[in-house]
Order: structure tokens, then sequence, then C-alpha cells
């Protein structure tokens, strides 16, 4: 049985939450101010918010229907992985702890700035539609991964 539709939003110590490989459309977790760790792969979400969540570190939300992501001022975020989506916005401002970002295969993505991600040291963003990617500050980035987009121009200086 999988689950259509889950609310936890009183549950405000949540430190962890796996909803992983269900029907969710949709995944209100904004008042989950402890939550540490989200995944929720594998499911049919929309528009995904986790803004303002000052422990979030982990985020795994690959193969959903994602159009939206928004992320700002996740402090604490460290690892996002939202592969095979249909994204067409990502918001990812203040995440200044992040250091991994896989986000391949979400073929809608045009601009990917991840300029104010000082913290990043692995960008997966391969097979996209992208054709501004701002590495701008991104000093301590090791790997990156952008194969298969439609970049005219690349300054990694």
């Amino acid at each position: 049985m999988q689950l259509n539709n889950l609310d936890v939003s009183g549950c405000t110590s949540l430190n962890f939450l796996n909803c992983a490989i269900n029907k969710l459309t949709s995944l209100n977790v904004k008042e989950l101010n402890n939550l540490q760790t989200l995944y929720c792969s594998n499911n049919q979400i929309k528009d995904l918010d986790i803004s303002n969540l000052p422990n979030l570190q982990v985020v795994e939300c690959q193969y959903n229907d994602m159009e939206t992501l928004t992320a700002v001022n996740c402090v604490q975020l460290n690892q996002l992985n939202f592969v095979v989506n249909l994204l067409t916005t990502v918001n990812l401002s203040g995440c200044t702890s992040l250091v991994a970002l896989d986000c391949s295969n979400s073929s809608k993505i045009t601009n990917l700035n991840v300029s104010n991600c000082t913290s990043l040291t692995s960008l997966s963003c391969g097979n996209n539609d992208i054709s501004v990617l701002n590495l701008e500050g991104l000093n301590n980035l090791t790997i990156l991964s952008c194969y298969n987009n439609e970049l005219d121009h690349l300054d990694v200086s």
C-alpha cells in the first residue's frame, strides 16, 4: 500500500522523515524545524519548499514530478539530490553549507545559479537544458559534471 497523502505538520520534534516510494503529490515540512534528513524520492511531488529549516542537512528527492524546488536559508543543508525531475525553477539562496548538489536529468532546468553556495565541492548537473551556469565564487569545487547541456560558454576561473 502506498500513501497518497501525508500530514506531518504537528510532528515538530521530527528529525528524520523517510516517505519515499509512495504516491505523494505534495509534502508540507514547513513547521519541522528539527528536521535533519528528508527522503521523499520516488513520489509524484510537484513542488517542494524546504526553506528556513535550520537543522536540515540531507534531502533526497529524486524521481518525482517536481517543477519547483525552494531551499532558501537552509544554512545547514550539505547534501541535496533531485535527479530525474521536471524542474524549471530552483532557488538555493542562503545554502552556504551545501557541499554536494546533484540535479542531473532534470531536463527543464535552463539556468542554474549556485554562486552563493560557497561550500560546494561536488556539482552534477548533466543532461539538462542549462544554457547559463554561474560558478562564481565556488573556490572549493573539486567535481563538476555538466555534460549534455546547452552551454555555449563556461567560466570556471
